[in-house]
């Protein structure tokens, strides 16, 4: 008799997780092959909540592991990621029955050309279904950092660096923070009488976010048509991210350049402050990521924005370019302040990637400000906590460029929000403070 083939959901996020964790690709950018994959709704929201949540509690799942196979570290990558969404549907899922978690788990480490280890699956995830309840745990009291990691999920060396910087009480709560499961976040624009009862038809049930004049959140665990997002009157993007185009206060027919601009959303807020008067020239350094910006442009009926394929370390604007009334800099960083919308980037950071990206950050500084016209504002912001990224940038380019000055940001943002800004002038959005993504900001003055 013929083997029941596993679940679509569970072959496709062992795909997925096959390519973020082994290959160490972006989540973002592979999740679209779990549509290709999972043509039923319900297994694609299976496939989904277990790529998520395998990434998001990867720490306590390997921890398990450990305890019940010894060897685990020195099995084949395919069986390791066979066991980890196993756990993970049977520790953190009430609706995926175990006996189908195993069988799959069994099956799937059969189609992978593996079936001398099939046995060992099945007997290690008994084993933890056995002694769920007895398994030991690091004590806090011998070793906070390791108690944290393992039980909140972070890797250890950030756990330790936190412990550093804020103490154990703020590290814990951001820990707890991260691995709660992100609303999704809509901005609306133009008419927001028309875009809520567009979202009233579409029988999607939304949350007000009286903090800002035109956000809502959607509950995650709600499953919405596939076109529902697809519209010009909303867009998604998290309050933090909406806060820094504020900070920039652009005013229309103003000349912008929005230095890392891909794949768009703070562009497109720029835009509709501006009401599409002005000129915005958006560059990135990926071709791939512009796409997805001039698709979103294109979708807003957006005009003023020039995408720009450019690199600002590697080469310059073209000719002509310049005399700006406003920059964002927007730095790629090390995005602690993304961990809960992103669970997968907690496991491809590197201890070193903080230093580097701090240098990074102040060598793009050097390359942009020169384009900006006297009397000029340049907003440099982040979506990390780190004071290497942060305030030290900031107060290393305010040395080193004398004809600089940081503006207090309260002025600029929604009063709700004000006590982000600390007495330097300088946002700091702490996530788990204000339930918004972290993220940092500093408005700088060209003196004229």
């Amino acid at each position: 008799m013929p083997k029941k083939p596993p679940s679509p959901a569970r072959c496709a996020a062992l795909f997925v997780l096959d390519k973020v964790l082994t290959e160490e690709r972006i989540l973002l950018e592979v999740l679209p092959a779990l549509e290709e994959q999972c043509r039923d709704a319900r297994d694609l929201a299976l496939a989904r909540e277990i790529v998520s949540g395998t990434c998001r509690w990867l720490g306590r799942i390997r921890h398990v592991l450990r305890y019940a196979a010894k060897n685990f570290d020195g099995l084949p990558d395919a069986v390791k990621r066979i066991l980890e969404l196993s756990v993970y549907q049977l520790f953190f899922l009430d609706r995926a029955p175990a006996y189908a978690v195993l069988s799959d788990a069994v099956e799937l480490t059969r189609r992978r050309r593996l079936p001398a280890l099939a046995s060992a699956v099945n007997a290690i995830l008994r084993r933890l279904q056995r002694e769920v309840d007895v398994i030991p745990y690091p004590k806090r009291e011998e070793n906070l950092a390791v108690h944290l990691a393992a039980h909140h999920s972070h890797p250890q060396w950030l756990v330790e660096r936190w412990l550093d910087l804020w103490g154990e009480e703020e590290t814990e709560a951001f820990c707890r923070f991260n691995n709660e499961r992100a609303p999704l976040s809509l901005r609306l624009r133009g008419n927001e009488t028309a875009a809520l009862e567009k979202l009233r038809s579409l029988e999607i049930v939304f949350e007000r976010d009286e903090r800002f004049p035109n956000r809502i959140q959607i509950a995650p665990d709600q499953h919405l048509k596939p076109d529902a997002l697809q519209c010009e009157e909303w867009a998604v993007q998290d309050g933090a991210a909406m806060l820094v185009p504020m900070l920039l206060a652009p005013k229309a027919g103003w000349k912008i350049w929005d230095v890392c601009a891909a794949p768009g959303g703070k562009t497109f807020f720029l835009a509709d402050m501006m009401g599409n008067q002005g000129e915005i020239a958006a560059s990135d350094r990926s071709e791939l990521r512009l796409d997805l910006l001039r698709d979103q442009q294109k979708r807003f009926s957006l005009s003023c924005i020039k995408p720009l394929l450019l690199d600002v370390l590697r080469g310059d604007p073209p000719a002509g370019f310049g005399d700006f009334d406003a920059i964002l800099l927007d730095a790629p960083c090390t995005g602690w302040g993304a961990f809960r919308r992103h669970p997968d980037l907690r496991w491809r950071l590197r201890p070193e990637e903080e230093k580097h990206s701090a240098e990074q950050a102040q060598r793009m500084l050097g390359k942009v400000h020169p384009y900006l016209k006297p009397g000029g504002v340049l907003v440099y912001s982040t979506c990390t906590l780190s004071p290497e990224e942060n305030e030290k940038t900031v107060e290393r380019f305010l040395n080193r460029h004398p004809s600089y000055e940081i503006e207090p940001a309260a002025p600029f943002l929604p009063e709700a929000l004000c006590e982000t800004t600390a007495v330097e002038g300088w946002m700091r959005l702490v996530p788990q403070r204000w339930n918004l993504d972290g993220a940092f900001a500093a408005r700088l003055r060209k003196k004229e």
